[in-house]
């Protein structure tokens, strides 16, 4: 059985004094990105995690997130019993 797999979620990277940190951004009040901090979309791609800097603009931000493809998992037919994504 197929189900969606939220596979691009947006997070903001803030730099300070004790180092990096990633943060979900709250979508009804989004955190701004100021100094060193930027936003960043995590994502699965061939079964590894990913990160992708898409810069400081939180608009530019969220119409990156929207531009990356959704998959679902499925293991239907696959010979190692491994789930499998695809793309729609």
């Amino acid at each position: 059985m197929s189900q969606p797999l939220p596979s691009v979620s947006l997070y903001i990277r803030i730099t300070d004094a004790k180092g990096r940190r990633y943060e979900r951004v709250n979508r009804r009040n989004p955190q701004i990105a100021t100094g060193p901090n930027v936003y960043c979309l995590h994502f699965y791609e061939n079964g590894r995690r990913k990160w992708e800097t898409v810069g400081t603009d939180i608009n530019a931000a969220s119409a990156a997130r929207r531009g990356r493809p959704r998959y679902v998992i499925s293991n239907a037919g696959h010979p190692s019993g491994m789930p499998r994504l695809h793309q729609f």
